[in-house]
């Protein structure tokens, strides 16, 4: 507040010894003293208000994921950046999400690893078969270099990478029961469309087929397909045990997925909301895997209760029949990548 004291002192003074006011020129407000706090009317911050795509239906790891990355950023921001999560796929499809990312129509998304990389080749890491011993193991990686290395190649394509996480393993579900890998032979399962998941059900001995999510409960039921792979939480919440109801623990592959952010959005923002935005996405981030692995128990006992078997397998017999999948993928991302990713695993 400029000082007044000064003025005051003059008024009193002349009041007091009856003068008149003399003419005083006109002069600008004095500077405050450095260090002197001055009080300004706050400039009006301007409201950030930005759409995130979820591909899950609401109360599904992934949306409850970015439910907590919007919570987090609306507190810390004290309301100035809020995210409107759009989830069960209703902006389109996971791809048709992606490119709005990185031209900006949509600003945020979650998507998992797989489908990421048909962006970036060094996702495919994570669709190796049998790569993550356990979920901690899977946190540290994913939190530690790899997370940087990878952002950096994200922003090659006009996207930021704000975190990765993970979300339970793939396991399959088949109309008859699986218990060793010629089990699996000329079964037709449905898989996620990646060439390193297709290779992995060949090596095994079955038929991989891709096929849209919405019609493989039908596909099982009507005997185009026998079966599927995928987290134990997506096959239950579609009902597919019902027509699938041999559960086979294979644990072949994480679900992993990295929430993302168009980069030029992201730049946008000041230095405190990167740094809000950043530390809440690695915070929500666990909430998936959370989710996921705090309900595996409800799950089986929910295939069981349908009158379902859930069997585990002996996944040592299972990983000596992928090797071959390893050895594309060097061929592929180069030795000296693979072995470093798996370095950081052994490091765990």
């Amino acid at each position: 507040m400029v000082k007044i004291v000064p003025i005051m002192f003059v008024l009193f003074f002349l009041f007091a010894s009856g003068c008149g006011a003399p003419d005083v020129a006109e002069t600008e407000p004095a500077e405050p003293a450095e260090g002197e706090e001055v009080d300004r009317e706050a400039e009006p911050v301007e409201e950030v208000e930005l759409v995130m795509y979820s591909p899950t239906d609401p109360g599904h790891a992934y949306t409850l994921a970015c439910d907590r990355l919007a919570d987090l950023v609306y507190e810390r921001t004290d309301g100035v950046i809020s995210i409107n999560v759009v989830p069960g796929g209703a902006l389109g499809s996971t791809r048709e999400a992606m490119e709005s990312v990185t031209v900006g129509t949509i600003e945020m998304a979650i998507m998992s690893t797989a489908e990421q990389s048909a962006y970036i080749d060094r996702m495919k890491v994570f669709d190796l078969p049998f790569l993550f011993p356990d979920m901690e193991t899977l946190t540290n990686v994913v939190t530690g270099d790899l997370y940087e290395e990878l952002a950096s190649e994200w922003e090659k394509q006009d996207v930021k990478l704000l975190a990765l996480g993970g979300a339970g393993y793939r396991i399959v579900a088949s109309k008859e029961k699986i218990e060793v890998p010629e089990d699996m032979e000329g079964k037709s399962i449905r898989t996620i469309q990646t060439p390193i998941m297709r290779s992995t059900f060949e090596a095994l001995g079955a038929s991989p087929t891709p096929m849209d999510w919405g019609e493989t409960y039908t596909s099982i039921e009507t005997g185009v397909i026998d079966g599927v792979e995928t987290a134990i939480s997506a096959i239950v919440d579609a009902h597919i045990h019902e027509v699938a109801p041999y559960f086979a623990n294979t644990n072949h592959a994480v679900s992993a997925f990295g929430l993302v952010m168009n980069l030029d959005t992201y730049k946008s923002l000041t230095e405190d909301q990167k740094k809000i935005m950043l530390e809440s996405a690695k915070e929500a981030a666990p909430v998936a895997m959370d989710e996921i692995m705090g309900r595996v128990d409800e799950y089986e006992q929910r295939v069981i209760d349908s009158g379902g078997e859930v069997t585990e397998v002996d996944m040592e017999i299972f990983q000596e029949k992928v090797t071959p999948v390893y050895d594309m993928l060097r061929e592929e991302l180069g030795d000296d990548y693979i072995d470093r990713v798996l370095g950081l695993i052994e490091e765990g």
